[in-house]
């Protein structure tokens, strides 16, 4: 029901991702990558990134997972569980494995910092780097999403809107790419497994009840 090749269109560019974030980390530092992100500073860019990273707060997905409950629940406890596991699963790995990786703010000298433009009035975090928070969320909600609309045409909007929600935590100083890149590793991984192992138990059966018909992408 949920396999990768009914899936192409958003898995696809998700596989042109992985390769092309891949070659970036292992030849550019990764306070190159983030200080090219900052050469492109202008308040165009600075009112796109900080709006669309609010995707990524988790607030966007509970409206979605809220709206799902009148669709169909399994569809929205589908999407529940995976954003949730996603974002624990991140939690515990910049808590306990990656808790000394420096974030932007502490990586680089006070000096160079300093000299980084920022958008005014934004909060910039500290600590905990790695993998970044708010593309978790993003990829494993556009992730479900995809996996459960039935025109997967979405899969391109879908995975856009992941990664420039993601790319905006790079521009607006509170990661580095290769946090993005764990956080979207993480939040697909996370959500595929979900969506391979929830389905078949035994609890599921009987909760996917439909309601009435949603705007929209339609979805099954």
């Amino acid at each position: 029901m949920y396999t990768l090749k009914q899936n192409a269109s958003y898995f696809a560019l998700f596989f042109a991702f992985l390769c092309i974030g891949a070659y970036l980390i292992f030849t550019v530092p990764k306070g190159d990558v983030l200080i090219t992100f900052n050469d492109q500073y202008n308040w165009i860019w600075n009112q796109f990134f900080f709006y669309i990273t609010i995707l990524g707060s988790g607030i966007p997905t509970l409206l979605v997972c809220i709206g799902l409950l009148f669709y169909r629940f399994g569809h929205a406890l589908l999407l529940f569980v995976s954003t949730g596991l996603s974002a624990l699963t991140t939690q515990l790995c910049k808590c306990f494995l990656f808790e000394e990786v420096k974030r932007p703010k502490h990586y680089f000298d006070n000096e160079v910092f300093a000299q980084l433009d920022k958008v005014a009035g934004l909060y910039i975090n500290a600590y905990h780097s790695f993998p970044s928070g708010h593309t978790t969320i993003v990829f494993a909600t556009c992730c479900a999403l995809i996996l459960l609309v039935s025109d997967k045409r979405w899969g391109y909007a879908f995975f856009i809107v992941a990664l420039l929600t993601g790319l905006s935590r790079v521009y607006l100083l509170q990661h580095f790419f290769i946090d993005i890149y764990g956080g979207a590793i993480v939040g697909t991984f996370v959500t595929l497994m979900v969506f391979a192992i929830l389905p078949s138990l035994k609890v599921w059966q009987n909760r996917n009840r439909p309601a009435r018909s949603l705007q929209g992408p339609k979805f099954r």
